[in-house]
């Protein structure tokens, strides 16, 4: 399966390759026209629509325009043009908004206002030019935090529920739902025509369909005390009132259907419950979006973790015994960054005493090295 991936990833850089780099000289022939006609795009209210009247990005879909402005904030950051760089995250962060990937929005809204942050009271940020990414991004963080996030009339949060076991307490504390082979239990969000009368405001409908194609499968992120797993699906849009989701939950090797109405309302948000059976199992993993690293605790070295900004990243889990080691476990986001060089940054750091042989110095840290690079490995797999 890894083999497969690897040529796949492989295959594909060859023939996106060319044509990133087309974006770049295109970019590079006329970059204030170029960055005019981005702005203009992500800006206006096209039904929701991502449309850029230009020839960089003729006859392009959504997903091949945020493609394109993820290497364009490359091509600004190869270049050292920071300004220039966090100015394409911006139009990207709006793209996303449009698209109604708002978990990623607000990725790249958290970064941006991180970067806006730290550069106050330098010289840049006297320059006009930051003055329209801060403004850009202040406009953003109000429209995504007052109408998706906070006291939202239009979102909100639907829990998904295992209900708890009649024979206690399960062993594994989060994970997939899984047939006895391993094979996820698919899920599925139906609305009748998909959702098209029944939304007032057009990134509701694209929300809702970002999630219909993306959530297919149930991974729960934690168990409760009673026993039940939870599974939250964040910023779904609410319904006219009495009207209801469908939700399918669909094992095809053991024929099991379940089907139930949910309604989820400004005036009432049902819980959706799944009845456990027999024929499943929860898998140990990570969410989706998530990937774990279990990292073994030692009096050899201390070890932390920071994400590509510095930020430090707490274990989600510590302490946790395995095969007679314990480790403390990471959770942390597949960011997916191809601007980055790194995504995340292991930092080994040896006790002060100076009389520790090689083999506790090195042997503990290839030893980590290896059970990371198979967590990894394993995760690919899963």
């Amino acid at each position: 399966m890894v083999k497969i991936l690897f040529i796949f990833i492989f295959f594909t850089s060859l023939l996106f390759t060319k044509q990133d780099k087309d974006v770049c000289e295109c970019l590079e022939l006329n970059q204030k026209q170029t960055m005019k006609k981005i702005k203009e795009a992500s800006l206006v209210d096209d039904g929701g629509r991502i449309v850029i009247s230009h020839p960089c990005f003729e006859d392009d879909n959504a997903g091949t325009i945020i493609r394109k402005m993820r290497y364009i904030s490359g091509c600004f950051q190869s270049a050292g043009d920071s300004l220039n760089q966090y100015l394409s995250k911006v139009y990207l962060s709006q793209f996303y908004y449009l698209e109604g990937s708002f978990d990623m929005a607000k990725k790249e809204i958290d970064n941006i206002d991180n970067w806006a942050w730290n550069i106050q009271g330098t010289s840049i940020a006297k320059k006009e030019q930051f003055k329209e990414i801060n403004q850009s991004i202040i406009d953003l963080k109000n429209k995504f935090y007052d109408n998706i996030e906070n006291n939202s009339s239009d979102y909100a949060t639907l829990t998904i529920r295992l209900a708890p076991s009649i024979n206690g307490a399960r062993s594994v504390s989060e994970g997939s739902l899984v047939d006895k082979k391993g094979t996820p239990i698919n899920m599925e969000i139906f609305l009748s025509d998909n959702g098209s009368y029944l939304f007032d405001d057009v990134i509701q409908l694209k929300r809702f369909m970002y999630l219909k194609e993306e959530k297919i499968g149930v991974t729960f992120d934690h168990q409760l005390d009673d026993g039940s797993f939870d599974m939250q699906i964040n910023y779904l849009p609410l319904l006219p009132n009495k009207k209801q989701y469908t939700i399918l939950i669909k094992d095809e090797m053991n024929g099991i259907m379940r089907r139930s109405k949910v309604e989820f309302t400004k005036n009432k948000k049902d819980e959706f419950e799944i009845p456990f059976s027999d024929y499943w199992e929860i898998k140990y993993s990570a969410a989706p979006d998530k990937i774990n690293i279990w990292l073994p605790i030692t009096e050899e070295y201390t070890i932390r973790v920071e994400d590509k900004d510095g930020h430090e990243e707490q274990a989600s889990l510590t302490n946790q015994q395995k095969d007679n080691i314990y480790y403390n476990i990471y959770r942390l986001d597949s960011m997916k960054d191809k601007e980055a060089d790194y995504d995340y940054k292991f930092i080994y750091q040896n006790p002060p005493e100076q009389n520790i042989s090689f083999m506790k110095r090195w042997g503990w840290r290839w030893l980590m090295i290896g059970i990371s690079a198979g967590i990894l490995v394993n995760q690919m797999d899963n």
